[in-house]
């Protein structure tokens, strides 16, 4: 199971990104960030984020493999779907993703977070989170899974911004996977931080992340 549901976590951040697709890319002074020490710093989005003693950050190769494998067991036989989520990566830039344990560890669920940008500058109908939100839930409702939203979105501070918040839940192999889509417009981009987990106590170590973020 653990190996499934890491696939449909790093997937399920993509569909946070492609409602908005065009051909705009990515700017030339965008910054993806670097890491000093056990910090994710970015110049771009004024942001740090503290990187949990002994968490797994995920390289670029591990990642695009992943998002590979995804696709299919997500889209299935939707080809329209397929180009949607593959067309979403021309607009779209991973910043960081770190899981809290190495891919070789046999455990149920390996809780993670993610920050990913979209360019939507060229949309003026988005000017908040929950805009680009109502898009990622109409995706996700979309998708071959089995998605549920047990709660309206609301609002949460992370530093000195203001993000919107999606939960949403997926079961999957017997298991309810809970993920949480936490986004705001900086600098033309939405910026969406994505946690998955499965129980409280996961839930707690990952908002403790969100909430010691610098941004």
């Amino acid at each position: 199971m653990a190996n499934h549901i890491k696939v449909l976590a790093i997937l399920s951040m993509f569909f946070a990104l492609v409602g908005c697709m065009g051909n705009q890319g990515i700017p030339k002074d965008f910054d993806y960030g670097t890491l000093q020490e056990d910090w994710y710093v970015n110049a771009f989005f004024d942001m740090e984020v503290k990187i949990p003693e002994g968490w797994q950050i995920q390289n670029k190769e591990a990642f695009e493999e992943l998002v590979d494998k995804g696709e299919n067991l997500v889209a299935g036989e939707d080809e329209q779907f397929k180009r949607q989520i593959e067309a979403s990566e021309v607009n779209t830039a991973s910043l960081l993703t770190v899981f809290k344990y190495p891919s070789t560890d046999s455990v149920q669920f390996n809780p993670s977070f993610s920050f990913i940008a979209e360019n939507v500058w060229k949309y003026p109908s988005i000017q908040t989170g929950k805009d680009y939100l109502i898009n990622t839930k109409n995706l996700l409702e979309q998708s071959q899974m089995p998605y549920s939203f047990d709660r309206d979105m609301y609002q949460m501070e992370v530093g000195t911004q203001t993000f919107d918040v999606l939960e949403a839940k997926l079961f999957y192999l017997g298991g309810e996977i809970r993920q949480e889509y936490i986004c705001a417009i900086i600098n033309g981009f939405a910026l969406n931080i994505i946690i998955s987990y499965m129980d409280d106590a996961q839930k707690r170590e990952l908002r403790d992340v969100v909430d010691h973020v610098r941004i």
